[in-house]
């Protein structure tokens, strides 16, 4: 009995406290006025225009209200609003307070302020930045969406339950790691654990985000009405996909679902009439109605699983949809899918697409990122350079859509090589090559003489050749070796020969012939008589001394080494053979043993 009589009195006072509420104008601002002397602005026809100031108390029939809250839909649809100053005394700004005003250039939420109700600010689209107070502990879902202007959302330091961490342009919920109020510049930190319900909302100036591979899940509606959003990237993290997450995101052409999401929610690609190719990997095992979009350029949907995703509804798909549509499955699942619920409609069933590269002069290297996304890298044989795609594209690597089967072709150059040519006397000889060549290619050296007194004798790799064809593989430097040295030698079977050596042209040289024992010179090969042989040297000479043998006696104390030795004596050098001594021009010196 004592419970009943309790939940009377309770009653009785909020019954009470509604009776007493009333609304009034004051200064043309309406309120709604409270028994506790509270007074909350509240919306009025016609609606509010211009610069409106909200007191922090308003009087009326004597009695003071202070202003705590902006009430449910107090400027809703005010197209006409500019701006508006809310006293430190407001508390709370209620759900769709300024919604759909588009004229609010800006906004200054007071430090008094604790929360702030959903679709709060939805469709302000003048409004270019926004900053929370450290007193808000409280905001509602998809309280920014629509603000397309918006291009700084900023959290004051020392709020305990949000914070825009990395300068990120967004609001996060600081013990749960999620975003759920984003704008053009958000740039998503990789503390970022998920995105909040409607984060994106709306925000149609977004044309590209990437998703950091800390995101785990993407919620419901979180990127609803993106209409500009034309380039995603959703890292192998993300889990799961929310309904309606991606719903009418017109700009977008493609999507690469990664391998790690298990599960797509209803809507979450319909009305995205762009999109020519959803990817759904082999991970995915559920998906909800009317995953995708029916009335689009949706041409493909390629699924890497072999068993069917289960689908929750198939009804919302049209005839024309599942004709236009084809579906690509890996090969050995193609009668799975033709015998399972939703996917059996469609009816072009084929395998899944593949790349194929063509590059005579090279080598392709094909690594799919995903099913539709891949990456191929050429690189060109030796000798060769890659210089760009049959289409005209020059990227290498290059990323390309795997929508279909397709082939690409590399497209090669020879490589061009420099030829570089010196000698070891410059001035005395030309070299005539060309300065550069392809590979492959056989060019022509030649080294011209211009000082008669010199000579080529060899190229820096020994090779003798001149004029000389090679083929050239790299970049080759060619060194001439150029001399005035002139070579004089000679042989003799049955003699020793003195004198032989390098000489500068035009130099008087001398050969002879020093006659083993038991032989004497005859003449030289030439026909010669003299020894020692001379002559001007003006080119390699080389001649054999023609030996005969002579009767002797052998003295029984004579060596058997009959080997020629050098001696120096007063300043000359001397020649002792067989116990004799001769002169370099092979002339006995008498009186010698």
């Amino acid at each position: 009995m004592k419970i009943k009589v309790i939940f009377l009195y309770i009653g009785l006072f909020v019954f009470l406290s509604n009776a007493f509420a009333q609304t009034v104008e004051i200064d043309g601002i309406a309120y709604n006025l409270s028994s506790d002397l509270t007074a909350s602005v509240t919306e009025k026809s016609p609606r509010y225009s211009g610069d409106i100031t909200i007191p922090s108390t308003v009087t009326y029939n004597g009695i003071n209200y202070s202003v705590t809250s902006i009430g449910y839909r107090a400027f809703r649809d005010c197209d006409g609003l500019t701006s508006t100053t809310i006293p430190n005394s407001v508390t709370s700004i209620g759900n769709s307070a300024f919604y759909g005003c588009y004229g609010l250039t800006s906004i200054t939420i007071p430090n008094s302020v604790t929360s702030i109700g959903y679709d709060a600010f939805r469709f302000c689209e003048s409004l270019t930045s926004i900053t929370i107070p450290n007193s808000v502990t409280s905001i509602g879902h998809s309280a920014f969406g629509g603000c397309a202007g918006l291009t700084s959302i900023i959290v004051e330091l020392g709020n305990s339950v949000y914070d825009s961490r990395n300068n990120c342009n967004a609001i996060i919920k600081t013990s749960t790691n999620m975003l759920i109020a984003g704008c053009k510049n958000t740039v998503i930190p990789n503390s970022v654990t998920s995105i909040g319900n409607d984060a994106f909302r709306y925000c149609d100036s977004l044309t590209s985000i990437t998703i950091p591979n800390s995101v785990t899940s993407i919620g419901n509606s979180a990127f609803y009405g993106c209409y500009g959003l034309t380039s995603i990237t959703i890292h192998n993290s993300v889990t799961s996909i929310g309904d309606y997450a991606f719903f009418d995101c017109d700009g977008l052409t493609s999507i690469t679902i990664p391998n790690s999401v298990t599960s797509i929610g209803s809507y979450a690609f319909q009305s995205c009439d762009g999109l020519t190719s959803i990817t759904i990997p082999n991970s995915v095992t559920s998906m909800g109605n009317s995953v995708f979009p029916v009335n689009g350029q949706l041409s493909f949907i390629l699924v890497d699983n072999a068993t069917p995703p289960i689908v929750s509804q198939t009804g919302s798909y049209s005839t024309s949809f599942y004709n236009s549509v084809n579906l690509c499955v890996p090969a050995g699942s193609i009668n799975t899918y033709r015998n399972a619920s939703f996917w059996g409609n469609f009816q072009n069933i084929n395998p899944l697409p593949s790349v194929t590269v063509q590059a005579d002069h090279g080598d392709a290297t094909i690594s799919y990122q995903s099913l539709t996304d891949a990456e191929v890298l050429i690189t060109p044989h030796y000798g060769y350079h890659f210089t760009q795609w049959s289409d005209g594209n020059t990227d290498n690597p290059r990323n390309v859509i795997v929508a279909q089967n397709a082939t690409y072709t590399a497209m090669f150059a020879k490589n061009s090589y420099k030829i570089t040519t010196q000698s070891t006397v410059s001035q005395v000889c030309a070299i005539s090559a060309p300065m550069q060549a392809e590979y492959l290619d056989t060019v022509e050296i030649v080294v011209s003489i211009l000082d008669s007194s010199y000579r080529f004798r060899y190229w820096n790799d020994g090779n003798t050749e001149n004029p000389r064809r090679v083929v050239l593989t790299q970049d080759t430097a060619f060194i001439a070796t150029v001399s005035n040295q002139y070579v004089l030698s000679g042989v003799s079977e049955h003699g020793t020969i003195t004198g032989a050596g390098e000489y500068p042209y035009g130099s008087y040289v001398m050969l002879a012939v020093i006659p083993d024992n038991g032989y004497k010179f005859l003449r030289w090969s030439d026909g010669t008589i003299y020894n020692p042989y001379s002559l001007v040297l003006e080119k390699d000479v080389m001649v054999e001394a023609i030996m005969e043998p002579v009767a002797s006696e052998v003295d029984e104390h004579e060596s058997d080494d009959h080997s020629a030795t050098k001696i120096m004596k007063d300043g000359a050098i001397y020649i002792i053979k067989n116990g004799q001594m001769y002169n370099l021009y092979g002339t006995l010196i008498e009186g010698t043993e």
